[in-house]
């Protein structure tokens, strides 16, 4: 209900994840239209930003409330397997995948940063002046890009 803010299909192509202002993420069988989507609905507020690991096999989301989630999804499960609590102060808008499914960058109220996806532990941080709200990792798994609200983007290696 409300606001779809983010949407990602699986590298496969046979689902779509969906970020909404009802605090929930779904995944969608796009192969089956008629299933019901798999709800992934432990943000507490809306969720903002959906990326599939290159894999396919994980979803990670971002959200009002500051955190980063990472969820089992393949057999479309649904399981919570990590949350990234206080990844952010304040919202945490976009996600994505890097360097094979091992990094995963958010951009936030408060800047961008990478996650290293098996220890969870932050790799690398940058704090702007202003809030960025997007970030992407080249196909490359290396070159990483993030935009911000003072209409800059920044790019690292």
């Amino acid at each position: 209900h409300g606001t779809v803010h983010s949407l990602a299909f699986s590298p496969d192509g046979t689902r779509l994840a969906s970020a909404g202002s009802d605090g929930t993420a779904k995944v969608w069988n796009w192969a089956d239209r008629d299933a019901v989507p798999v709800n992934l609905g432990q943000h507490k507020g809306p969720v903002y930003g959906v990326a599939f690991s290159p894999a396919g096999t994980k979803l990670a989301t971002t959200g009002w409330d500051g955190t980063v989630r990472i969820w089992d999804v393949q057999n479309d499960r649904g399981e919570l397997l990590h949350t990234i609590a206080n990844a952010h102060d304040g919202d945490a808008w976009s996600v994505s995948f890097g360097g094979g499914g091992k990094w995963l960058a958010s951009a936030g109220q408060d800047g961008v940063r990478v996650w290293d996806v098996a220890t969870h532990a932050e790799v690398f941080s940058y704090r702007g002046r202003r809030a960025f709200h997007t970030v992407r990792f080249a196909k490359n798994g290396t070159t990483l890009a993030a935009g911000g609200r003072d209409g800059s983007v920044r790019v690292w290696e």
